[in-house]
C-alpha cells in the first residue's frame, strides 16, 4: 500500500527549487480550508437472535456476516472475522489426532495450549465489557492442512488452514453463559484487523437474559426486519415465535409448538435428485417437480397470494424412509452438500420423523424466486400450524 502513497509525493529537492524560482507574492491570499466530509457514524448492532443479549458498534469497514442463536459474526473489508460464540452446545475436535469430536472444554485456555491444530504464540489478561478474560493468540499448524473443520455449532462452524492467525478471548461467565470471542484472518492482515476488532470490542455491552425479557414489549406483535436476508422483508409475529436464521439466502422463524416457516431465495439454489442424490438446478416448474418426487406425497395444491404477489402452494407429506440415515438433503443454497450436516443454515433436509410440509413458491419477488417452507412435526396438528403461520404471512411486506 505504501508505494501508492509515495508515488504521489514530490521529491523534496524539486519542491525547494520550485519555491526558490518563484517571486514573492505581492499579497498573501487566504485559501479556504478544504471541505472534509464527516466520518460515517458507526452502526449500533443489537442482536435479536443470539441467546445472550449483546450490543456493540462497528464502522463502515464491517458488516454482519451471520447471526444465529449461538453466534454473531462480523466480517471486515480486509477479511478479518470477529465472532461472538455462546459455547453451551458447541462441539470441537479433540486436541490430539485423530481429533475426535467432543464437547467444548470448561477450561478452554489450558485446552487450546495443548491442541495439535494450534500453536499458541501469546497470552495475556484482557477485559471485555468490564469482564476479565484471557486472550490467546495462535497460528494454525500444519495439521490443519488446506482446510480442517474443528469448531461445530448448531447452525454453522469454523475450519482452520495452515498458517492462519487466530485470536481467542475466553469469557467463562457472561451472565451465566460461557462465551468465546474469536478473531481470524491471514497473517498479513492480522495486525490491522486486530486493531479494528479492538475498536468493536471496546463498545461491547452484555445484558442478562432476564433483563432483556423485562425490557422487551410485554404485549402486541413484534415487527421484524431481517438485517442479512438479501430481499427487503418485514413481518409481524407474536411472542410464540422467535427468529432462528437471518442469512443472505435464508430467513427462518420457529414457533414454540415445534413448527416453523422459512423464506429461501432459491434463484441460484439446488435440489437433490431423489434417485441418485446429485444436485440439480432449482426447476423452472417446481410444483410439477415436487409432485413427481418419490420422497413426497402431495396432499393438495392451490394458488395463493403473499404480500400481493401471486404464488403456488403445495401441501406435502415426506415419505422418505431409511434404516441407515436420519436425514437426506433436499434443498441446498450454496451447492455444498456438507453445509447442512449440523443444522440447516444452507437449506432443508428431509428426516425420517413424521412431518407435514407446505411449499409456497413466489416466482418473482423483486427479480428473485422465493420459496417459503412451513414444516410441522412432533404430532402437532398441521391445520393449527398452517393457521398460525398464515397469520404471520398476512403481515409480510417486501419493503423495508
Amino acid at each position: 500500500m505504501n508505494q501508492f502513497r509515495l508515488s504521489k509525493l514530490l521529491n523534496p529537492l524539486i519542491l525547494l527549487g520550485l519555491v526558490a524560482c518563484q517571486a514573492p507574492p505581492a499579497s498573501t491570499a487566504v485559501l479556504a480550508a478544504p471541505t472534509v466530509a464527516p466520518a460515517p457514524a458507526p452502526t449500533t448492532f443489537s442482536s435479536k437472535i443470539l441467546q445472550l443479549p449483546i450490543r456493540f458498534n462497528f464502522g463502515p469497514e464491517w458488516h454482519v456476516e451471520e447471526e444465529y442463536t449461538d453466534d454473531v459474526a462480523l466480517l471486515s473489508a480486509d477479511d478479518m472475522e470477529l465472532a461472538f460464540i455462546v459455547v453451551k452446545d458447541v462441539k470441537v475436535n479433540g486436541p490430539e489426532a485423530p481429533f475426535a469430536r467432543e464437547s467444548f472444554p470448561d477450561d478452554f485456555v489450558t485446552w487450546i495450549q495443548t491442541h495439535e491444530l494450534f500453536q499458541v504464540i501469546a497470552k495475556q489478561s484482557v477485559s471485555v465489557a468490564g469482564l476479565q478474560a484471557m486472550q490467546i493468540d495462535a497460528t494454525a499448524t500444519a495439521a490443519c492442512g488446506t482446510k480442517k473443520n474443528w469448531l461445530f455449532l448448531a447452525s454453522t462452524g469454523w475450519n482452520c488452514t495452515t498458517g492462519q492467525y487466530f485470536r481467542f478471548i475466553d469469557l467463562p461467565d457472561v451472565n451465566g453463559e460461557h462465551v468465546l470471542v474469536m478473531e481470524n484472518t491471514s497473517p498479513q492482515a492480522f495486525a490491522v484487523g486486530a486493531e479494528e476488532s479492538q475498536k468493536v470490542l471496546d463498545t461491547v455491552a452484555f445484558a442478562p437474559p432476564t433483563l432483556a425479557a423485562t425490557v422487551a414489549p410485554a404485549q402486541g406483535p413484534t415487527t421484524f426486519t431481517p438485517q442479512a436476508f438479501k430481499l427487503p422483508l418485514s413481518l409481524h409475529f407474536n411472542s410464540d415465535w422467535q427468529v432462528t436464521y437471518d442469512l443472505p439466502g435464508k430467513f427462518g422463524s420457529e414457533n414454540v409448538h415445534d413448527f416453523g416457516i422459512a423464506f429461501y431465495d432459491v434463484t441460484s439454489a439446488k435440489l437433490t435428485d431423489p434417485l441418485d442424490g446429485h444436485l440439480i438446478p432449482f426447476p423452472e416448474d417446481f410444483p410439477a417437480w415436487v409432485k413427481s418426487d418419490p420422497d413426497f406425497q402431495t396432499v393438495g395444491s392451490t394458488s395463493v397470494t403473499v404480500a400481493g404477489i401471486e404464488g403456488q402452494q403445495l401441501d406435502v407429506t415426506p415419505v422418505w424412509k431409511s434404516t441407515t440415515q436420519h436425514l437426506k438433503l433436499f434443498l441446498s443454497l450454496s451447492g455444498d452438500i456438507t453445509r447442512n450436516l449440523g443444522g440447516q443454515p444452507d437449506g432443508e433436509n428431509i428426516v425420517t420423523d413424521p412431518e407435514r410440509w407446505r411449499f409456497i413458491l413466489l416466482k418473482n419477488v423483486k427479480g428473485e424466486r422465493l420459496l417459503l417452507i412451513l414444516i410441522d412435526g412432533n404430532g402437532h396438528q398441521f391445520e393449527d400450524a398452517a393457521a398460525q403461520t398464515q397469520a404471520v404471512l398476512n403481515t409480510v411486506s417486501f419493503t423495508k
